[in-house]
């Protein structure tokens, strides 16, 4: 029976992850161990650079009708309604346990990531074979579909922005998980999504889920070497 695969997404050719844990670096290149955090937790955690109390929701604009009413101070004027072109405010939340693996694209400003996330960098050059790995630690070899979806997404610096690119429902579902106000813009961020199925118990109540590949050394991952610029 053919494994199904349950990696989607696209993913970059190169990307950093920064720690502020030189042994958690160390277990990341070398034991192939993995710390991903949950979805929530960015709203409260400690780090002021980090911190987005909005994270968890996506917030949008959409151009479309709009009901708009007039009212009198007297009571016996009825209220007027009007149905007019305008724009929307939509808020969107996942309902599933998503667990992030926060990483940067190459083209980031890498010192200005080591004073935000660590520093102590990992230079990732196969993202994509990383999310085939998650995919086989947590759902197993054995063909059935798995209980987690690990999928690749570019970070939306459009918090609260117009959408007008005329996207699905289902992608503007996602903006939950993906999206951040535009200060956060220069991170250039990429996320592992890690997504449980409703039935799925692992991780749940917890801040943090932690993976371990099984595989060892990771050939894709290099830890970068202090320069006089750190």
């Amino acid at each position: 029976m053919k494994r199904k695969n349950r990696v989607c997404g696209s993913f970059p050719r190169t990307l950093y992850r920064c720690f502020t844990n030189e042994e958690h670096a160390v277990q990341f290149v070398e034991q192939g161990t993995i710390r991903v955090g949950v979805l929530q937790t960015y709203k409260s955690i400690e780090c002021a650079a980090r911190r987005d109390a909005t994270e968890g929701e996506g917030l949008y604009k959409l151009k479309g009708p709009v009901v708009s009413g007039r009212f009198s101070t007297n009571p016996k004027i009825p209220a007027k309604w009007f149905l007019e072109d305008g724009v929307q405010q939509h808020h969107t939340e996942t309902t599933n346990s998503i667990f992030l693996l926060c990483c940067a694209n190459i083209l980031a400003d890498i010192n200005l990531l080591k004073r935000r996330f660590g520093k102590y960098v990992v230079k990732i050059v196969s993202p994509v074979a990383l999310a085939i790995e998650i995919d086989h630690a947590l759902n197993g070899y054995d063909g059935r579909s798995g209980l987690f979806l690990v999928e690749g997404k570019d970070v939306e610096y459009n918090k609260d922005g117009l959408i007008v690119d005329g996207r699905t429902p289902d992608l503007l579902t996602d903006l939950s998980y993906v999206q951040k106000p535009e200060e956060f813009s220069e991170e250039k961020e990429f996320r592992f999504c890690i997504i449980a199925s409703p039935s799925e118990s692992r991780g749940v109540g917890q801040t943090h889920l932690e993976i371990d590949l099984g595989s060892g050394r990771m050939s894709y991952a290099e830890m970068l070497k202090p320069t006089r610029s750190w």
